[in-house]
């Protein structure tokens, strides 16, 4: 069975092969412009967990990064593309069902990352713009959102993913 990242990626080919957009950058950009990122929690309902996390998306790389310094799991590793798959795939091809991730894993990533945000801003490696000014308070926020949920959730024996959405 394929990986749901695979089916993005087809995805993506199948439509820059019949698209309007010239070069692959111009694709990329329309396809991931936007996106944002929701927790799912195994059991949970949708209306309970489901936050808009752009900015926690936005700056994937740099909390990655951090993340290996840290020595915890990168939040990337917890993606789950199958709503940005089911947005883009022209063809209607059955994706696979979720992979879902141990709550404890990701509890002691988005905690790491908060801990040492609040110690040092700086170590996120990145400087907002005029136009991001508010983007520190609000990956903040994200951060804190899903550290509690992810505290429930390890109590409960509950699994989790972070879910790419349109």
């Amino acid at each position: 069975m394929q990986s749901p990242r695979f089916h993005f990626i087809a995805s993506a080919l199948r439509l820059l092969k019949k698209s309007k957009y010239s070069y692959p950058f111009e694709l990329a950009k329309a396809l991931f412009m936007g996106h944002t990122i929701w927790i799912d929690v195994d059991g949970r309902s949708g209306t309970e967990t489901h936050h808009d996390m752009g900015v926690l998306h936005r700056l994937d790389k740099h909390l990655d990064a951090l993340a290996e310094k840290l020595g915890v799991t990168r939040l990337t590793a917890f993606y789950d593309y199958r709503e940005l798959n089911a947005a883009y795939d022209e063809a209607g091809e059955e994706l696979p069902g979720p992979e879902w991730f141990d709550s404890a894993k990701g509890l002691e990533a988005f905690t790491a990352l908060r801990l040492r945000l609040e110690e040092d801003w700086d170590a996120i490696n990145w400087k907002p713009d005029k136009s991001e000014q508010h983007w520190p308070q609000s990956l903040m926020d994200d951060l804190r959102f899903c550290e509690s949920l992810l505290e429930q959730a390890v109590l409960k024996g509950q699994r989790f993913l972070l879910m790419i959405v349109p």
